[in-house]
């Protein structure tokens, strides 16, 4: 019993004297300044992202107009050329 009471204040003490990591501390300016960069980070990746969808669409829209007419100009013969009049 009176070992069990002596580690018990040994160890209370111990914890109460050791000193705290300035690491683990919170710090409301960090949290601001890092809530307010995830925003505009967020913000950014938006809108870069929405861009590169409309590049991809337009380029899957230009090779199929090009690939259309392509096989359109293979299939459908081509017109006979006019005749001229003669005078």
């Amino acid at each position: 019993m009176i070992l069990s009471n002596w580690l018990a204040s040994a160890t209370t003490s111990a914890r109460e004297n050791a000193m705290k990591n300035p690491w683990t501390k919170k710090n409301p300016y960090l949290s601001i300044w890092l809530s307010g960069a995830n925003a505009v980070l967020g913000a950014t990746r938006g809108q870069a992202t929405a861009q590169v969808r409309r590049e991809v669409n337009s380029a899957i829209q230009q090779s199929t107009r090009q690939m259309t007419d392509a096989w359109i100009t293979m299939l459908v013969p081509p017109k006979a050329p006019r005749k001229r009049k003669k005078r």
